[in-house]
């Protein structure tokens, strides 16, 4: 009998498999894809691909209007990607707990996690993602219907986004949103 020997699996298609299971499987199946990935990049000690996995959980949970379980995992990611200093990674779940507290009715806490996410594509000098901040920024405060700060929101992230010139519909959102407060 021909002996074989046991291969390691093969964890390089996990990263691929995030990316695509959101778009493929429910999501319900998708968290239970998700916590396997983390728990297989825990034992690679791959701590990035972990932090990426818990911030994809946080998304997942927030389409599935679960915010408090969302924003648990968010701030698992965050303390990872502050410790390993990806701080564009860090900018992007600033916003994605903002984004939750924002459909929480919760407009301060919304606007200081976006002020935070703004803060740091600044220093990244991240155009776009300055231009997401300040939209939704905008946003918040046309609902609190404090129009001057809100037109001075949208104008900032309309000129970033033609600026970048790369995402047209989204300065057409920030248009709308500047038409919006004009009235």
């Amino acid at each position: 009998f021909p002996v074989t020997i046991p291969r390691p699996a093969n964890y390089s298609n996990v990263p691929a498999l995030n990316r695509v299971l959101g778009e493929i499987y429910p999501y319900s199946e998708a968290l239970e894809e998700y916590e396997q990935s983390i728990q297989i990049y825990r034992e690679l000690g791959d701590i990035p691909k972990e932090a990426n996995a818990l911030k994809r959980i946080g998304d997942v949970l927030q389409l599935l209007n679960h915010p408090q379980e969302a924003v648990s995992y968010y701030n698992q990611a965050l303390k990872i990607f502050r410790k390993i200093d990806d701080e564009t990674k860090e900018s992007q779940v600033l916003k994605s707990i903002g984004d939750v507290n924002n459909l929480l009715d919760h407009p301060c806490e919304a606007i200081s996690y976006y002020q935070k996410s703004l803060e740091l594509c600044l220093k990244l000098q991240d155009g776009l993602g300055q231009a997401s901040a300040l939209k939704c920024i905008g946003d918040i405060y046309q609902t609190l219907k404090q129009d001057r700060d809100a037109l001075n929101s949208y104008r900032r992230a309309v000129r970033l986004y033609q600026k970048s010139n790369t995402i047209p519909g989204l300065s057409k959102r920030a248009y709308v949103g500047e038409a919006d407060a004009l009235q």
